[in-house]
């Protein structure tokens, strides 16, 4: 079993990561949250999805963080540029910055104001 992480965009983006045995698999995964408690219309968007089953330590981590500040952002508050598992375009806080968060056992806010080693 590989983990995916799923982003959508409707009237406001979200992402989440999902176990399953294939993208595909994971796209399931997600429209059938949606039936039960996730967006309304999700059957109706186009979800990205991206394999983030790779085995990653907190130093990996920290170093795309590190370098995800040198990726172009737009008025939009969308990259402009491709960075590690995402598209230009992709929306910086309710994608990126969401799993950034979900990386760090502490929470991304709580490692930028230095509560985490």
């Amino acid at each position: 079993m590989k983990k995916y992480m799923v982003s959508w965009e409707i009237t406001q983006s979200g992402c989440t990561e999902v176990e399953a045995d294939s993208a595909e698999a994971a796209e399931d995964i997600i429209r059938e949250k949606d039936r039960k408690e996730l967006l309304e219309h999700v059957d109706s968007t186009e979800l990205n999805v991206y394999d983030t089953s790779w085995g990653r330590s907190r130093e990996e981590i920290i170093e795309l963080w590190k370098n995800f500040e040198d990726t172009p952002v737009n008025a939009d508050d969308t990259i402009d540029a491709p960075y590690f598992l995402w598209p230009a375009g992709t929306p910086r806080v309710n994608v990126i910055w969401a799993w950034f968060n979900e990386q760090f056992e502490e929470g991304l806010a709580a490692y930028m104001n230095g509560v985490a080693n």
